[in-house]
């Protein structure tokens, strides 16, 4: 499903300070750092100044300063072009983020909060801070709202001010400016009912016009600018506490599809043992640094197989929220526009735009548009990401359904960590981020620092002490961390430090900076409205965080990953041998059970000159594997895209290198057939496989060496080449002999055909090459004609005809080099019985017309598929007559197989 990114995100509110910042003038005026301060505060972003103007009727008389990212301003009542006499003041809002600023009396309470943004690209305008911006701000501190992103701000406002939420928006705003007018400086007493039922109203106005403009999306089509309901859904509460989501029986009949996303080179998938479809993981490994994604809502810790849960290796947030900018979106409708389709039209982009006013040129015709780049931009759930270090065996503990544990495995503490840091990821960063007016994402590295690990016990501790069903659970969660500055200020420190600068200062200075929300309301006061109207969290979609924790029951809270064997062991094993692996032996990488034989094989496959440790492992009835271990410790995995081996018995092999790089591959017998396996440079193990022609993508196969072929290597001045040479008997006497020269591509491991030389012989001589083993190689010279074939169903007539030609002019001048690499010393034509005295014997035979037929362009059949007919026929015919042959394909290049020359009586003419 397409979800609107500008809006359904998730999000927590606010409430902090009960000590310390903000009871002063002089606190006040203590915070004025700036956002480009470098001591004790933010660090400093490139921002953008704008004018807000405070309009809140009779409570305007009560503002006196204004916070936005912890900045402190002071209110101007100075006349000024725009203010119409209100107070005013100048604000720097970090670029292309969006954010709360905080109205302050001059006691320094905060009374009102409303939206600001940055939006590149836009014509900056001046805030007003009217009432209704005062109950959007309230709504952004709901649990739904947004993040710090200038779109999801802006989206929010102006989806508050069109139809026919404006009206509900106008209801709510009058009934909060006259309660803060008559009472700024707040004691904590909730909003009178007829407030809270309009603040309830008002989000559900918001969440009906989400419902349809997912709906018009998910669609196809352009979702409208206004809306038409404002009710709030009348559905009955569930229950259960989000501290006990696995209690839910509902989640339990979840199912979700397996994953079958592949790793990027020259990492593997590394797959859990879990049943499938239960595992929120996808890990991608190389045997010491481990890449994880999580998409489960819950922060998950892991730990090394057959450890106790007390020192992690990593920990994995769980999934993130991300919203496109306005470039990404005007680059999608951008690239749709290039792709100059007209049909399917989806203009969810240009209305998107329309939504803030921005008039782009392509949207002038948006029936041109396609949805395919933009719909994409709005799908704003994002898995959890990151990674650690550790040997391939693990496993992992997070908040979720404990059924799976294994008994005696106690994970209370690592389990209640992931409750606590996924809570703060669902409802306190999006709260930091909208006060601080910076994006802030969790950084869990280091997780087992000193720091971390002593703030991780105080943060579990208060979530093991909330309780109440979900949404009271979530408020009272937000009134024990977010009341407590000098928790929440370490807590940034700690686990957002790219955040600030400044140490111990920047510990002050945030303790300050969140002394002055305190008496902001909790979440928005949505628990109380929700309460008031008999709205329960689950029912209101917009509730999402809710929604998203609610699903944290149906994923596992205990996965675990096989111990995969480690270079240590690999090393370990006797060289030489294929033999049986011990019982409870760890597994090589890939191989899905305990394999029958390992092999293991000492050759420098990455070409560092220190040779890797290569296990080689073969199974009855399943296909060859490997594994190869370098000496840091890296494991190179079986390519799962290289083609697979068959099973075979007992394994041999044998190090050989194929190209002058000191790169190293290995020949595997498998019982009788050999291939050659090697690393390519993006560090995949794989077989070795043709390159072109259309055996392009097989793997490279070396028949058993006896008196009809022979492979090794030899070198043509420039390169070693790998050669086969394959002999077969001719009749009466003599035999076909074929040779076919590969030049190794030693970044994807293909062999590619550079050469070809065939031809009939009375007598075949020696084999050109030698083990592949040998640093000296013979060198051959070698013809320079080719007719390459470059694959495909269809026989390529034109390079058949290009062969013919080239045979003939050869044949013409006596060049038995050139006409070598242009003879098939392959398998005899059925029912073409001139190849028993060889094709180079019939052209000399009839050198008298080489001469005329030298001159004449061959013709060949046409379309001629591969499956039906291996050979193409071909004719060159001038006044005296016609030569017959027959072509066929190596797989890489057109050899002449096949010749017969026709004559018949010249035409007389009267």
């Amino acid at each position: 499903m397409v979800v609107l990114g500008l809006a359904v995100i998730a999000g927590l509110g606010v409430v902090v300070g009960n000590d310390g910042g903000g009871d002063s003038t002089n606190d006040v005026s203590a915070n004025g750092l700036g956002p480009a301060a470098s001591v004790g505060g933010l660090v400093a972003v490139p921002t953008e100044r704008r004018r807000i103007i405070i309009d809140l009727g009779e409570a305007t008389k009560h503002a006196a300063k204004i916070m936005v990212g912890g900045v402190v301003e002071d209110l101007s009542t100075e006349p000024a072009a725009g203010t119409s006499g209100h107070p005013w003041a100048d604000i720097d809002i970090a670029q292309n983020t969006g954010g709360l600023a905080v109205i302050l009396t001059q006691s320094g309470n905060p009374f009102a909060t409303v939206p600001v943004w940055s939006l590149p690209g836009l014509t900056p305008q001046s805030f007003v801070a009217d009432c209704g911006a005062a109950s959007i701000g309230q709504t952004l501190l709901s649990p739904w709202a947004a993040r710090p992103d200038a779109l999801s701000v802006s989206f929010i406002n102006t989806l508050a001010r069109s139809e026919p939420t404006s009206s509900v928006l106008l209801d709510h705003a009058e009934r909060l400016c006259t309660r803060i007018a008559l009472n700024p400086d707040a004691d904590g007493t909730p909003p009178p009912p007829a407030e809270l039922r309009a603040q309830a109203k008002l989000l559900c106005a918001l969440d009906g016009r989400m419902a349809d403009i997912r709906a018009a999306i998910d669609s196809g089509e352009r979702p409208a600018t206004t809306g038409t309901s404002t009710e709030c859904p009348a559905i009955q509460s569930r229950g259960g506490a989000l501290s006990e989501p696995n209690r839910d029986a509902a989640t339990h009949s979840v199912t979700r599809e397996p994953d079958i996303e592949a790793c990027d080179l020259p990492m593997w998938r590394f797959n859990d043992t879990n049943p499938a479809g239960t595992s929120p993981f996808i890990v991608c490994s190389d045997g010491v640094t481990n890449r994880v994604v999580n998409r489960s809502p819950a922060v998950a810790f892991f730990y090394e197989s057959g450890k106790p849960p007390a020192k992690p290796l990593g920990a994995v947030p769980g999934e993130v929220i991300s919203v496109p900018n306005l470039e990404k979106i005007a680059l999608a409708i951008l690239v749709d526009v290039g792709r100059l389709v007209v049909r399917g039209v989806k203009a969810v982009g240009c209305t998107v735009l329309g939504w803030f006013g921005i008039s782009f040129a392509p949207c002038q015709n948006p029936d041109a548009l396609t949805e395919s780049q933009v719909a994409k931009l709005f799908e704003i759930i994002r898995p959890g990401g990151a990674k650690f270090t550790g040997p391939p065996r693990y496993y992992s503990v997070a908040w979720g359904d404990a059924a799976g544990v294994p008994a005696g495995l106690d994970i209370r503490r690592p389990e209640a960590y992931s409750h606590a840091l996924t809570f703060l990821n669902y409802a306190v960063l999006p709260v930091l981020g909208m006060v601080l007016n910076r994006d802030v994402v969790l950084d869990l590295s280091s997780i087992d620092s000193p720091e971390k690990q002593v703030l991780l016990d105080q943060l579990a501790g208060h979530v093991s002490a909330a309780e109440g069903n979900d949404l009271e659970f979530v408020v009272n969660m937000a009134k024990t961390i977010l009341t407590n500055p000098e928790l929440l200020a370490k807590f940034v420190v700690v686990f957002l430090p790219s955040l600030v600068t400044g140490g111990t200062d920047a510990v002050r200075w945030l303790r300050r900076t969140f002394g002055y929300l305190k008496k902001l309301p909790v979440l928005g006061y949505i628990d109380l409205a929700a309460q008031v109207v008999g709205l329960v969290s689950n029912s209101v979609e917009m509730v999402i965080s809710l929604v998203r924790l609610s699903k944290v029951g149906s994923y596992p809270a205990y996965v675990s990953w096989p111990s995969y064997m480690t270079g240590e062991e690999a090393s370990a094993l006797p060289v030489g041998t294929c033999v049986p692996p011990a019982s409870g032996a760890a597994l090589p990488v890939n191989a899905v059970r305990l394999p029958a034989c390992l092999l293991p094989v000492d050759a420098d496959l990455d070409g560092d000159r220190v040779p890797e440790r290569l296990v080689l492992w073969s199974d009855a009835g399943a296909p060859m594997g490997g594994a190869a271990y370098l000496a840091d410790g890296r494991i190179r995995a079986w390519a799962l895209a290289s083609p697979s081996l068959p099973g075979a018995g007992r394994l041999s092999a044998a190090v050989r290198r194929l190209d002058d790089s000191p790169r190293q591959q290995v020949s595997v017998d498998m019982g009788g057939a050999a291939v050659l396996v090697g690393l390519t440079r993006e560090g995949a193990l794989q077989a070795i496989r043709y390159g072109d022609g259309h055996n392009q993508g097989r793997v490279f196969g070396i028949p058993p060496a006896h008196d009809a072929h022979h492979t090794g290597c030899v070198s043509d001045g420039t390169r070693r080449l790998l050669v086969t040479t394959i002999t077969n008997p001719a009749k009466p006497s003599g035999a076909r002999v074929a040779s076919f020269y590969y030049a190794l591509d030693s970044g994807d491991l293909t062999l590619r055909m550079v050469n070809y030389n065939g031809a009939y012989t009375g007598q075949p001589g020696r084999f050109q090459g030698v083990d592949c083993a040998q640093e000296q190689v013979p060198h051959v010279r070698l013809p320079i004609a080719m007719a390459p074939d470059s694959g495909g169903p269809l026989h390529h007539e034109l390079q058949a005809a290009r062969a013919v030609e080239m045979l003939i002019d050869a044949a013409y001048a006596g060049d038995a080099g050139q006409a070598a690499a242009l003879l098939g010393g392959i398998l005899p034509v059925p029912g073409f019985d001139a190849y028993s005295l060889g094709v180079w014997t019939v052209l000399h035979q009839n050198a008298s017309a080489l001469a005329e037929a030298s001159e004449t362009p061959a013709a060949c059949a046409q379309r001629i598929r591969r499956v039906e007919q291996p050979f193409l026929y071909c004719v060159v015919q001038n006044a005296g007559g016609a030569w017959d042959f027959r072509v066929a394909s190596t797989g890489d290049n057109y050899v002449v197989v096949a010749a017969s020359h026709r004559t018949w009586p010249p035409v007389e003419h009267a």
